[in-house]
């Protein structure tokens, strides 16, 4: 079990994968009031589309309000470090 403060916003990584998407799943799930920004590092495979469509599922099922994803890193870096070049910059 992990503990959530729900005073605080957190920041959660969507790929428009599954795995992503069942995780945010999990965490709304659980805990519906919690304050969530979404960020998508866009990539070559086009999956970043499908963040946003799976956000507003979630929203309409959960009558919830999570913002849109904020686009971030770079996709042009080696997957290991596209996550990295973020790293400093404040977008919330």
């Amino acid at each position: 079990m992990v503990d959530i403060n729900l005073s605080k916003k957190y920041g959660i990584l969507l790929s428009g994968g599954l795995d992503s998407a069942v995780l945010l799943y999990t965490l709304i799930s659980a805990h519906p009031t919690i304050d969530i920004q979404p960020f998508t590092i866009p990539n070559r495979t086009g999956a970043a589309l499908y963040v946003n469509p799976i956000i507003d599922h979630f929203n309409n099922k959960f009558n919830l309000s999570i913002p849109h994803t904020i686009f971030a890193g770079n996709p042009e870096l080696y997957h290991a470090y596209q996550s990295r070049s973020e790293i400093g910059r404040a977008h919330v």
